[in-house]
């Protein structure tokens, strides 16, 4: 068990020629979380985060001798978010970790606005670009999304999140809402439930709350404090 400052954060130095001020903000508030590093690891370690998906107990699982910086940044997330009660519920910690993954576009945006490549980003548009050419239902689709993250960053990262909430929340009920889901697979996000692997969120959800109230929870007090705008967003990390 260690904590971040006897890590290796990677790519840390192209984040702070970005300007995202995310990381450091998200260093300071998990200074105090727990490393379980999983030495000679090829991905275990996201198997068992995802299994033991549970921001109270500050814990985290590594691959390797050290962390990338747009992990940090995925944990801070959860951390933040988890302050809510509201998150406590299975729209709640659907909502969180929609969040914490569509920061990866906002990453993306802000890592290309600054001409920084990072295998982070490179990864990520490549695993992208795959679950495009499966999944779209439009050539263009691809073109229209990295536009939207280049140009406004946070933007997409809040569509994104929003749209991944809409697509989660019809596949949480006991049956799947199949006119919703239909709906929504023509929207130009839909190949990225497959690049997050949507379902094994729901599985997660599912199982620490069975039987869930579909009307619960409000979740306005979060979406005011995180999605009004990047300092808005920023400020609940302070």
């Amino acid at each position: 068990m260690t904590t971040l400052q006897e890590l290796e954060i990677f790519e840390q130095d192209a984040f702070k020629r970005a300007d995202i001020k995310l990381l450091d903000l998200s260093l300071h508030l998990l200074k105090d979380h727990r490393m379980a590093v999983i030495p000679h690891s090829t991905g275990l370690a996201r198997l068992v985060n995802l299994l033991h998906w549970d921001a109270s107990e500050n814990l985290e699982y590594l691959d390797g001798e050290g962390v990338l910086a747009d992990q940090i940044i995925h944990f801070a997330v959860h951390h933040v978010m988890n302050r809510f009660n509201q998150c406590n519920t299975a729209k709640g910690m659907l909502f969180a970790e929609c969040m914490a993954s569509a920061a990866d576009v906002y990453l993306v945006g802000k890592l290309s606005q600054a001409g920084e490549e990072t295998d982070f980003l490179q990864d990520t548009l490549e695993s992208f670009s795959t679950y495009y050419e499966m999944y779209a239902v439009d050539e263009t689709h691809l073109e229209l999304m990295l536009s939207t993250i280049l140009e406004q960053p946070f933007k997409a990262m809040m569509d994104l999140a929003n749209y991944l909430f809409q697509f989660g929340s019809a596949l949480l009920g006991a049956q799947p809402d199949l006119e919703k889901l239909i709906q929504l697979q023509d929207h130009f996000s839909y190949p990225l439930v497959h690049h997050y692997n949507i379902s094994n969120w729901i599985l997660t959800i599912r199982s620490k709350f069975p039987g869930f109230d579909d009307a619960e929870p409000d979740l306005s007090t979060i979406r005011t404090r995180f999605c009004h705008s990047e300092n808005t967003f920023l400020e609940q990390f302070q």
